[in-house]
């Protein structure tokens, strides 16, 4: 019944269930995920902020009871028991509030781990991630300028690495979905919550540089030759021009 309801959520939300595997790679893709760990990793960073939510909203429960009940005495128009329903209500209605956002972000964690995938080809490297924004960033391997790998504390204790990828351009900013809501440049990509990222890395590297060592023997060989009548008209001219400066030499002038 769950999957149920979660298949259509998904479904609703247009959030894929596969990778999207760009167009003729089929045969040579490669297709992973973040590590297991990952997934505890979102739950222990999810915690702090829940908690400090919920410390928040106990100590304005107690100040909002205490101002709540003050001045509203001293309006009249309900009796003391009714304004006190009705801060009873306010306080339920945060309570709930504070309750369904706390579910729903705790679903969205596990969306996350789920629907996190990464595509790496002979030619570029897809990023798909998300869970109520979806998004899918496709990296060309061949114009690939850095690739490096980053670990916080937490990570570390986990045994997870993110690999950070980047690429030629300016540095125009967008909204990361998860850590903290720091803003991620639109020319960089991480492969977040990787339990071995040293091969998927040496692999992401040797590409890159297959890539660039490639693309310059590419430019030398298809630079055009030269026909050979050119050729030898270039010869036919540099004999005459040789002629001409033997006979000036001769008659004590050097043709201009």
């Amino acid at each position: 019944m769950i999957e149920h309801w979660k298949q259509r959520l998904l479904q609703l939300l247009k959030i894929p269930e596969v990778p999207h595997i760009p167009p003729g790679e089929e045969d040579h893709a490669e297709v992973f995920r973040p590590g297991k760990p990952y997934l505890l990793y979102l739950r222990l960073a999810w915690l702090p902020k829940q908690a400090i939510g919920l410390l928040v909203l106990i100590a304005s429960a107690f100040w909002w009871h205490g101002w709540f009940l003050r001045y509203t005495s001293r309006l009249g128009y309900f009796s003391p028991e009714t304004w006190y329903t009705i801060y009873l209500a306010i306080e339920a209605i945060a309570v709930i509030a504070f309750a369904v956002q706390a579910l729903a972000t705790w679903i969205a964690l596990r969306w996350n781990y789920e629907r996190r995938f990464y595509v790496l080809t002979d030619r570029c490297l897809r990023i798909q991630e998300g869970t109520w924004t979806f998004r899918e960033r496709t990296f060309t391997l061949s114009r690939l300028q850095q690739v490096g790998l980053q670990q916080n504390p937490l990570q570390r204790l986990l045994g997870l690495s993110d690999i950070v990828v980047s690429t030629a351009g300016g540095g125009s900013k967008s909204k990361a979905e998860e850590g903290g809501g720091e803003e991620e440049s639109l020319h960089a990509g991480h492969l977040r919550g990787l339990f071995d990222p040293i091969p998927v890395r040496e692999h992401l590297v040797a590409r890159m540089k297959a890539h660039l060592d490639g693309g310059l023997g590419d430019e030398a060989s298809k630079r055009p030759e030269s026909p050979p009548e050119l050729l030898e008209s270039i010869q036919s001219v540099r004999m005459e021009i040789q002629c001409l400066t033997a006979l000036g030499s001769r008659l004590g002038t050097t043709p201009k």
